[in-house]
């Protein structure tokens, strides 16, 4: 239950879902998405925007039911305790599987474009480090940094810009092409890219006048979030050919590489500088939702303690694949089982408490 010293604005939820959204998976999404819609991968992107909206009411329709209560502290009451407590571990290891992800892609690409040669258990402890030490803390202090943060998305948005005088609208044309199933196929591939909105079933009960504008609040997030993604992909499928960004897996630092400035020679090391800022507020806010879990099942609902074991799993699970096979099978696991946790296992808890009729009395609420 919330508290008044930490509570956020529906201002700082959008930024914290928005940071939280778009994550390390920003690079490689135009071609993730490519390899199947080739040049309808845009469309892909919006698609996925427009169910991950449905999600969302989905959950707050959920939440709304228990204002005061986060996921962990509402479903003893509708499941029961015993079950409610195998769930929370489920949902907190959900949450460690994705940071652990962010945390593998992040060291894979500073490996490959940065330092080469600097073993991936240092970049893995360096983001452990700065994740431990901003994800002990209350809500309404890492939403705050989630919203410094954000600013920066516009100096990602004008670097990109820079690309419209090389482009060829051809390479996308004629919309359409790669057929309805191959759109909806490449939807899938896009989601671990915008995964995220599914912390608000954590930190809804601190969001002030929660039950009034979080619905707005979210749906201003997922907006900014799948316009950008859609913006970065479609820009990536204009510059590159479409036989090109079949065999380029981060299409925007290859189209950045290319271009230089008297000031800034390296520009796709300065957009990397940038976006490593975009990781360290994904992975802190994963980090923060799986110790909220575990501090509720073992520390009595105080999350600090739990943040340490929480963020040493994250980077066992980043140092575990030795291949980029196994990399992209991990991604495919998280991605397909992620389907469970922001839809399903909702869906019926949201039916169970009509059924059994439970919901938070405003009397306990208030």
């Amino acid at each position: 239950m919330a508290t008044k010293n930490s509570t956020i604005t529906q201002g700082q939820l959008t930024f914290f879902i928005f940071q939280t959204q778009i994550g390390v998976g920003l690079l490689s999404l135009p071609f993730a998405v490519a390899k199947i819609a080739h040049g309808d991968g845009w469309i892909s992107t919006l698609l996925i925007g427009f169910f991950i909206q449905l999600c969302i009411f989905l959950i707050w329709a959920l939440n709304r039911r228990f204002p005061t209560l986060s996921l962990y502290e509402f479903m003893p009451q509708i499941i029961g305790k015993p079950v409610a407590f195998f769930f929370t571990l489920l949902y907190s290891l959900y949450f460690i599987g994705i940071g652990g992800v962010v945390l593998l892609l992040f060291s894979n690409i500073i490996n490959n474009w940065v330092f080469d040669v600097t073993p991936r258990w240092a970049l893995i402890l360096l983001m452990v480090s700065a994740g431990i030490y901003l994800a002990r803390e209350n809500i309404r202090i890492i939403a705050r940094f989630h919203v410094f943060i954000s600013f920066f998305a516009f100096i990602l948005i004008f670097l990109a810009c820079m690309a419209y005088a090389h482009i060829d609208i051809r390479y996308i044309l004629p919309i359409g092409h790669s057929g309805a199933l191959n759109i909806i196929k490449a939807s899938s591939e896009a989601l671990l890219s915008m995964l995220g909105f599914e912390a608000l079933l954590v930190i809804f009960p601190y969001v002030e006048n929660n039950e009034k504008g979080v619905l707005k609040a979210m749906s201003i997030a997922n907006l900014i979030a799948t316009s950008l993604s859609t913006f970065l992909v479609f820009t990536c499928l204009i510059v590159f050919s479409p036989q090109e960004i079949l065999v380029i897996p981060q299409p925007m630092l290859y189209m950045l590489k290319s271009f230089t400035f008297t000031v800034i020679e390296r520009l796709d090391l300065f957009f990397l500088s940038i976006w490593i800022t975009f990781a360290v507020t994904s992975f802190v806010s994963y980090l923060y939702l799986a110790s909220k879990g575990l501090g509720y099942a073992f520390h009595k609902n105080r999350h600090k303690n739990a943040v340490w074991y929480a963020a040493i799993a994250c980077g066992f699970i980043a140092l575990y694949p030795d291949s980029q096979l196994a990399i992209n099978r991990l991604a495919f696991f998280i991605t397909r089982t992620s389907f469970a946790f922001f839809a399903a296992i909702p869906l019926t808890l949201l039916l169970l408490s009509y059924v059994l009729r439970k919901k938070e009395r405003k009397d306990t609420a208030s």
